[in-house]
């Protein structure tokens, strides 16, 4: 997921016609989901469909990824592009043929996309694509992924990092969190942390920190053999995790995480630590303990079964939550 400082406009983006999803929207106005037409000033881009996914170009146009099938009523699945004048960029048609979880933009602006497709611009591209600039498939970036992908990240290096619910074949096989090479996609075999859980395994979140290690959140239960509830930071030379462990009793899932300035996440989820009205926490990444002066508890029916799955954190320090 791409944390783009977004213009103002972001918040007050995008009509959604068909409305599938509920209030987890408003969260990622920064990050990646667009609501709702704003009468200050009159954009009226209908999507007929759902969008998870946003990221702003450093020229300002606008990438917007979901599964959908129309954009301002032209044909376009699942993948769009707008112009900064916010009308549909009719150049740029990849098509991806299923649903669009992630988009991250790499710096020489190559466009990399995840979800649960298995195609783009009609070419086999399972689960992760890479897109030129100007929209069209890279021909040399391929992934064998089976599954789908959730999350995408860089490393310092360009390398690529993907959460998801996969398996990628090789000795060993990688399951549910690889690194790919940044120019051929090729998979990093001596890179193959063991994820697992009883039921679905899934990497939702990957969060890299500034000494390289990152810190992954989704559903599982143990990581290399470690118990580690949902929430788990991995060296990214053995592939094994550390001693972070936030929460070592409960948690049921982890959706989001966000860096803070001052080093320490924010993560969202359900049941973070086995309250049943906890769905945000933050961590200090130096101990690996919550923040006991951080109380996010929420009433009403989100009290139970519903779950965070978006976060931002404004410039003035104030967090955004969003869920259903």
């Amino acid at each position: 997921m791409v944390r783009e400082k977004f213009p103002s406009f972001i918040r007050r983006v995008v009509k959604v016609k068909t409305v599938v999803f509920s209030a987890f929207l408003l969260a990622f106005l920064f990050g990646s989901i667009v609501t709702a037409q704003s009468p200050l000033d009159g954009l009226n881009v209908d999507v007929s469909g759902t969008v998870s996914a946003v990221a702003v170009q450093t020229d300002g146009k606008i990438l917007i990824g979901g599964f959908f099938t129309h954009v301002s009523g032209v044909n376009r699945t699942n993948l769009a592009r707008l112009n900064v004048d916010r009308t549909l960029d009719t150049s740029f048609v990849p098509n991806p043929n299923g649903s669009v979880y992630s988009i991250l933009i790499q710096p020489n602006g190559s466009i990399l996309i995840g979800g649960i497709f298995t195609e783009v611009a009609g070419v086999s591209r399972p689960a992760i694509a890479r897109l030129l600039p100007d929209g069209t498939l890279d021909s040399d970036f391929f992934a064998n992924v089976g599954g789908w992908v959730k999350t995408i990240a860089l490393e310092s290096s360009g390398n690529v990092l993907i959460g998801g619910s996969f398996t990628i074949a090789g000795s060993p096989p990688q399951n549910h969190l690889a690194r790919l090479d940044k120019d051929l996609g090729d998979p990093d075999q001596s890179f193959s942390p063991v994820i697992q859980r009883g039921g679905i395994v899934e990497v939702r979140a990957i969060s890299v920190q500034a000494n390289g290690k990152f810190i992954i959140g989704g559903l599982f239960s143990s990581v290399g053999g470690a118990a580690r509830n949902c929430l788990a930071r991995i060296d990214p030379t053995t592939g094994v995790p550390d001693s972070f462990d936030p929460f070592p009793v409960y948690a049921t899932e982890v959706n989001t995480i966000v860096a803070q300035p001052n080093g320490k996440i924010l993560v969202g989820g359900l049941y973070l630590g086995g309250f049943v009205t906890k769905k945000v926490a933050r961590i200090d990444t130096v101990t690996g303990t919550e923040d006991p002066t951080f109380s996010a508890a929420f009433a009403g029916n989100i009290e139970t079964g519903y779950s965070v799955y978006a976060l931002a954190v404004q410039p003035n320090g104030r967090i955004l939550v969003g869920g259903f």
